[in-house]
């Protein structure tokens, strides 16, 4: 118990976490509605998110799960009308929470000093909101989307100012979360075995700690290929692009360590053999134009030994690179186990 830090034993020892809970029902012909904490997954991409904004993730042990295994359900109210093969979803986040980081001492955390995160409150005048329109067709599908909510990545703020005689001025930071905006349009559609998917949004409000008085604007780009050619298997590829307008080369600088362009690809492998009962997943995420960046490379089994029960085991392989970030998994790198039974 020595080894680790407070925070980091909390989050191992203690917790109790909710999942989905809600009540839904038809308010009217051809309007439903769904209240409680809920999971709404915007958007066709499998593995990166571009217009799927509305609910956080838990990333406290970045890349030992996919992304439908992170998803945290949160409080909202949604309305889904439909009209023919259109649905109109508009959606109010009760509850503001945000991305789940590993605590301070954690190895999946780099920070040499526990920074405070200011958190908004969860009330009417800090509620978030969604609304899209989602086209389901024969073969193709599309949907416009649009949010009013806070970044779910943080910034960086000067709270107070240390002075210490003979050494120097020192601020002390505190994260903060943007009040953003984000308008985004998905795309997909079937041809034979392939099934190709488009994302694009632009976000404006970012805000960073070097520039207090500016926000800042960036447009993600996203295609996908997904093939199921093969028996019991699919293959999936996904590629994001993300630029930021009126960059300034000091937000290159810590604390904010942004890059003009970024770029991230994903790749899936998935094989079910013995009638389904034992599954092969294979997954890597390459950060960079050519993962200079960084990367992270995972392996896994799972058994179904009876009926709900099953047995999984992995590996899982952290690439260094250019990012600090990922300098900092490089001995992070595990195997793993897990025993699940579902009821």
């Amino acid at each position: 118990r020595e080894n680790f830090s407070k925070e980091v034993l909390d989050y191992s020892e203690n917790g109790v976490e909710l999942g989905e809970l809600f009540l839904e029902g038809i308010l009217f012909k051809n309007l439903d509605i769904k209240m409680g904490k809920q999971i709404v997954d915007w958007g066709v991409a499998n593995s990166l998110r571009v217009v799927d904004v509305l609910n956080p993730t838990d990333n406290r042990e970045i890349g030992m799960a996919d992304l439908e295994d992170t998803r945290i359900p949160i409080n909202m109210t949604r309305l889904d009308y439909y009209f023919g093969d259109i649905k109109l979803e508009v959606i109010a986040v009760h509850e503001i929470k945000f991305n789940k980081s590993a605590p301070y001492g954690s190895d999946f955390n780099p920070s040499d000093q526990n920074i405070n995160e200011v958190m908004p409150e969860s009330n009417t005048r800090n509620t978030e909101y969604g609304i899209a329109i989602v086209g389901i067709f024969r073969g193709w599908d599309m949907s416009l989307n649009w949010a009013d909510y806070f970044n779910d990545n943080v910034h960086y703020k000067i709270g107070s100012i240390s002075i210490i005689p003979g050494i120097g001025v020192f601020p002390n930071y505190e994260m903060h979360h943007s009040r953003v905006n984000m308008m985004g349009l998905t795309f997909s559609f079937t041809l034979g075995n392939f099934l190709w998917k488009a994302e694009s949004a632009k976000i404006d409000g970012i805000e960073v700690a070097l520039f207090p008085d500016k926000n800042f604007s960036r447009v993600d780009s996203l295609l996908g290929l997904e093939y199921s050619g093969f028996t019991d298997t699919s293959v999936l590829i996904e590629s994001l692009f993300q630029h930021i307008h009126d960059f300034h080369p000091l937000l290159e600088d810590a604390p904010d360590s942004m890059l003009e362009d970024n770029y991230l690809t994903s790749l899936s492998f998935v094989q079910d053999y013995l009638n389904h009962t034992l599954n092969l997943h294979i997954s890597g995420l390459m950060v960079g134009e050519r993962g200079q960046q960084g990367g992270i490379n995972r392996a896994s089994l799972e058994y179904e030994i009876f009926d709900s029960f099953y047995l999984k085991g992995g590996v899982i392989i952290y690439q260094p690179g250019k990012s600090e970030f990922f300098k900092s998994l490089n001995s992070n790198d595990r195997f793993f186990s897990q025993i699940r039974y579902s009821f």
